[in-house]
């Protein structure tokens, strides 16, 4: 069974794609969602926790506390490995899509 997930995976980039999306926004949440991603070491609620992790990967900037102060040193590592990973899928597509266009 996980040798056919995979097998698609490789055949269907948009699902590996997908998928990858899916699982470094969940990462994010957890890892937000720790006592130690917060100042005040409370951690932060689930929905917070998910916007956050979701609008940093997306580089939209949105959040719903104030950054520099509700996140601690990690939650500030946290949400910018996720715009970092975004800004390199994003330079990974434009070299892809310069290699495979016509002049």
């Amino acid at each position: 069974m996980v040798g056919k997930a995979f097998k698609s995976f490789s055949t269907k980039p948009g699902a590996t794609i997908s998928a990858s999306f899916f699982i470094f926004i969940m990462i994010g949440t957890i890892l937000l969602m720790l006592p130690v991603a917060t100042v005040d070491e409370e951690g932060t609620s689930l929905v917070d926790a998910l916007f956050t992790s979701t609008s940093a990967l997306c580089v939209t900037g949105l959040t719903v506390q104030d950054t520099s102060l509700y996140f601690s040193r990690f939650g500030h590592v946290v949400i910018g490995d996720h715009q970092f990973y975004c800004q390199h899928c994003h330079n990974m597509v434009l070299v892809d899509l310069s290699l495979v266009l016509p002049d």
